[in-house]
């Protein structure tokens, strides 16, 4: 799958709340491109999300 398709992916998956799948996507993402902010960004706010459902 494509960087593009894998981030989306895992957009996809963070808006349903499954958190830990969005960060498998944006770990694929990474392991293509390490670089990629977008990917760096998304995973950052999917590990705050699962938190925050964990915490409440």
């Amino acid at each position: 799958m494509r960087v593009e398709a894998w981030n989306n992916k895992g957009s996809t998956q963070d808006m349903l709340g499954k958190y830990k799948e969005s960060i498998e996507c944006y770990d694929k993402v990474l392991e293509i491109n390490p670089n990629n902010k977008t990917a760096q960004n998304n995973k950052m706010l999917s590990y705050q999300n699962l938190e925050l459902k964990n915490k409440y």
